[in-house]
């Protein structure tokens, strides 16, 4: 009698041992990057009341009797798959798709580290990147060629820092003409100069009377954002573009693009 009750308890004291798992699982249903933990079952030993048996002149062999002592805690595991993804609109709040930890760090000489699948960081005084805790977000280096090295050191954000404006070299158009319509198409887009200066340029698209499935593009007019500055492209007085971009698109039957010079 006894023996049946010390297995019966090592169930319920296992199953309080799940209960804990899956409490601890609600507990931090809001905690950021927590993985939830997961409580495997097993058997434990059995004892052998009577051991199998032979064949013995026309009989058979049997089978041993053993009784079950209970259950036992197999495994705690922690099960690491991807969570939901939220949206913060905070540009330090960072998410890894797929496996993969943030390296942190709470040493000067970078020798101390943990691993974390949180990714609610935040910037301190100096620009580092941190986590609530102030252990600093670790990356790869780069060098003055913005190559990746193999060098690790932790990642600095410096909001004082600007970069040179880029010249705009290529611009790149998506869209549908009409073929069925014989009327000049318009359309504009912003490009900026090595200054940062944004300027509004206007293309012209017309079809060529004899040949319906080729197609000019041209260049019309430069104006600042601000409308303050106009360009004219021509033979205007003033400042102007001496030479009018010109490019000749052709279509085959399909509506495909297969020349644009």
């Amino acid at each position: 009698m006894m023996r049946s009750m010390y297995s019966a308890v090592s169930g319920l004291r296992v199953h309080q041992t799940k209960m804990d798992v899956i409490g601890n699982n609600i507990a931090n249903v809001n905690t950021v990057g927590y993985k939830k933990g997961q409580m495997t079952f097993q058997e434990v030993f059995s004892q052998v009341i009577r051991g199998a048996g032979a064949q013995q002149g026309g009989k058979g062999g049997t089978n041993p009797q053993q009784i079950g002592l209970g259950v036992g805690i197999g495994s705690i595991n922690t099960i690491h798959t991807k969570g939901p993804t939220q949206t913060t609109d905070n540009p330090t709040d960072l998410m890894i798709d797929g496996e993969g930890f943030f390296v942190v760090t709470d040493d000067t000489n970078y020798e101390n580290k943990y691993y974390t699948r949180a990714g609610n960081f935040t910037l301190d005084k100096a620009g580092n990147l941190v986590t609530p805790d102030g252990f600093k977000v670790l990356g790869y280096k780069v060098d003055e060629n913005e190559n990746i090295t193999d060098e690790i050191g932790p990642i600095v954000i410096n909001r004082s820092e600007t970069k040179a404006p880029t010249a705009t070299n290529k611009i790149q158009f998506r869209g549908n003409l009409d073929s069925r319509n014989d009327e000049t198409f318009t359309t504009d887009t912003v490009i900026k100069d090595s200054l940062g200066n944004s300027y509004n340029v206007k293309f012209e698209f017309k079809k060529d009377e004899d040949a319906p499935n080729k197609w000019t593009m041209s260049l019309g007019e430069i104006k600042s954002e601000d409308g303050k500055i106009t360009i004219p492209v021509g033979n205007d007085d003033g400042v102007k573009i001496e030479k009018v971009i010109m490019v000749t698109i052709e279509f085959d039957e399909n509506g495909k693009l297969i020349k644009d010079k």
